[in-house]
């Protein structure tokens, strides 16, 4: 739902992503109870909690250089709640691999291949280098994509990799 919304209007609900975490805890809480006994319940809030750090980290950082989008960061740190730390950091891997395949794509597709990927580069090195050897970084060559698909895509990528039969 998350996805469509973000391709569909470039937003990301707050209720979506606030209520499907919270469910997403409630659910891990919840088969860890029933599956494997109340001791574990704990245990499984406290995995839960700390995948909403885990996975909220990175985006987080990302979102203050304005490198995603707020809603974006939000289901991340949600999907890190049900997930857990390490399955949620691989589904965020996974999907910022897909992001970046599709923004390299759209890229050549619309013909600025070369100007992104410099603009790229010089996100990476510009915080490295002194402030009088920064270079600006063109308007042309950092265009938003709607990262909710590839989310979707990492999400079950990792999640395929993972599963198994209770």
């Amino acid at each position: 739902i998350a996805a469509h919304s973000d391709l569909r209007t470039g937003l990301i609900p707050n209720p979506l992503v606030t209520c499907g975490g919270a469910a997403l805890l409630a659910l891990r809480v919840l088969f860890a109870e029933v599956l494997r006994g109340s001791a574990q319940a704990g245990t499984a809030l406290s995995v839960g909690l700390l995948g909403i750090a885990a996975c909220g980290l990175i985006p987080l950082a990302m979102f203050f250089v304005r490198g995603i989008g707020g809603g974006d960061l939000k289901l991340l740190a949600a999907l890190g709640a049900g997930l857990g730390p390490v399955v949620g950091l691989e589904a965020e891997l996974y999907a910022f691999g897909f992001g970046a395949l599709y923004a390299l794509g759209r890229a050549a597709y619309d013909g600025v291949f070369w100007q992104v990927l410099r603009g790229s580069t010089l996100l990476l090195t510009n915080p490295l280098t002194p402030r009088r050897q920064r270079r600006p970084i063109a308007a042309s060559a950092l265009s938003p994509i709607r990262f909710g698909p590839s989310i979707c895509f990492g999400t079950l990528c990792a999640v395929a990799l993972h599963w198994r039969a209770p």
